[in-house]
């Protein structure tokens, strides 16, 4: 049973990254990762791993589910937790754009002032201004590196 699922992740995680390449998007499983972690013990954490387990890894795995759309879609989930609202900053770093168009960076911006924000998709190369709005607002960093 370990190995089947061993072997489900692998496929997922290949499928994952052929899609992440073609589209030019980020891995989204690192901030979503940290994001997780701040939830561990809560319901919604127990709700987003059941997500991932029963749907979309097997999905992403078996092909059912197009790969980024599954990881946006549980993005969307993980962020859930907090009130909010999507927001998508184009390359000039201003609220606006094709959520579609995978140049656009997604945001998930809490109600609540303070509240994590968390990343939905981002450019695997961002422009400057994309660069700094996700320094500012998801890791709360004023000067870029």
């Amino acid at each position: 049973m370990r190995e089947d699922a061993g072997a489900m992740q692998e496929v997922a995680d290949s499928a994952l990254q052929a899609a992440l390449e073609r589209e030019g998007i980020a891995d989204p499983r690192g901030p979503l990762r940290d994001r997780l972690r701040a939830l561990r013990g809560t319901a919604h954490f127990d709700r987003a791993v059941a997500h991932y387990q029963e749907a979309l890894l097997p999905g992403v795995a078996d092909g059912t589910l197009e790969p980024i759309a599954a990881w946006l879609e549980y993005a969307r989930l993980v962020a859930g937790v907090a009130p909010g609202r999507e927001t998508a900053i184009d390359g000039q770093g201003r609220d606006g754009g094709e959520a579609s168009d995978s140049a656009v960076m997604l945001l998930h911006v809490p109600e609540e002032r303070g509240a994590p924000v968390t990343p939905l998709r981002v450019p695997a190369e961002p422009s400057p201004a994309q660069r700094a709005t996700f320094a500012l607002l998801v890791e709360g960093r004023t000067r870029l590196r």
